[in-house]
This record gives structure tokens, C-alpha cells and sequence, in this order.
């Protein structure tokens, strides 16, 4: 592919670390980290083998702004920066460009996912607040691939209007 776009997220629920169900932990980092990682690694060859190609990487808010409830999914987050910049680092001496795209909130099924299917609960999430919607998200993806050949942009934070960090939002009542 000339364009390889890692769009792995998951989240299972918002309590406490210590209560955190170790199947829940297991397959948010299964997802976040070893998918990506993995998926990476079987095209990364073949851009490295033509010299071009673009991987983009979608992190999160989360993994620059850690909030309590959510340790291992922030985490996972924050990998997916760190391992963006190390691949990127690594394939300097070619033509290949290394973006990461941290949203805020996004309204999809990622908090009915989180909460296990408690639709009403994963409402809640988005109630007073105009959320990101997939479509800003795929804008920006769009806008990072069609930059010249000389231009890379290795970081994208993008957060709704009423979001101050990855959990600070500002509902309207």
C-alpha cells in the first residue's frame, strides 16, 4: 500500500486500575499495541523496499493527557506516539513519512465498546458537548496524506471546541 492507516481503539470501562478485569487489560493492549505493531510491521518492508509510502497512526488525547480510570488505555496511547516517532526515526534516510493523529473526544461506538455495550451509558459520554465526528478525523488523514513530498507532519492533536485535554470538557447543561 502507499498509504497504511492504523486505526486500532479500544477501551473497556473507567475504573480504577486495581479493578481493572485482566481479560479487559489484555485485549486493550492486544488491540492498541500489538495490532498496530504488528500490522506495521508486515507492510513497513515493503514501503521500505519501493522508498515511499506513508503510515499513519492514530493515537489519542489520552496518551498525552493521562485521566484516572483509564491507565492502561492512556498507556496504549501513548505507545502509539512513542512508537510513531521511533519508526519515523528509523526510516529518516527514506521517503517514507510517519504521522500520528491524537484525537479527543470523537463521537462512535468507542464508549459503547468501553462500557460494554451500555448504550445508555456510552451516551451520556457525548451528551452537551458537539464531539468530534469520523468525518473531522478523516479530513485531517486526508489533509497529512496530500502534503508535498518535502512536507511530513508527525503530529496531529485535534479536540472539539469545549475539550481542554484528553478528559476536560466543558458540557453544556
Amino acid at each position: 500500500p502507499d498509504v497504511l492507516i492504523n486505526d486500532a481503539g479500544l477501551a473497556r470501562g473507567l475504573e480504577p486500575y486495581s479493578s481493572n478485569d485482566i481479560d479487559d487489560i489484555i485485549q486493550t493492549i492486544d488491540t492498541n499495541i500489538k495490532g498496530l505493531f504488528l500490522v506495521t510491521r508486515a507492510f513497513l518492508p515493503a514501503m521500505l523496499k519501493r522508498n515511499t509510502g506513508h503510515i499513519i497512526n492514530l493515537g489519542s488525547t489520552a496518551g498525552l493527557y493521562a485521566y484516572a480510570g483509564a491507565a492502561v488505555y492512556c498507556s496504549t496511547k501513548a505507545a502509539v506516539k512513542t512508537f510513531s516517532d521511533g519508526i519515523r526515526i528509523e526510516v529518516i534516510d527514506s521517503d517514507i513519512k510517519v504521522t500520528t493523529i491524537q484525537p479527543g473526544i470523537v463521537e462512535t461506538p468507542f464508549s459503547e465498546v468501553r462500557f460494554h455495550g451500555d448504550k445508555e451509558r456510552a451516551a451520556a459520554v457525548y451528551e452537551g458537548i458537539d464531539a468530534l465526528q469520523a468525518e473531522d478525523i478523516a479530513d485531517i488523514i486526508i489533509f497529512a496524506v496530500n502534503r508535498p513530498k518535502r512536507v511530513q507532519i508527525s503530529d496531529i492533536v485535534i479536540m472539539a471546541n469545549q475539550q481542554g485535554t484528553g478528559f476536560l470538557v466543558s458540557k453544556k447543561k
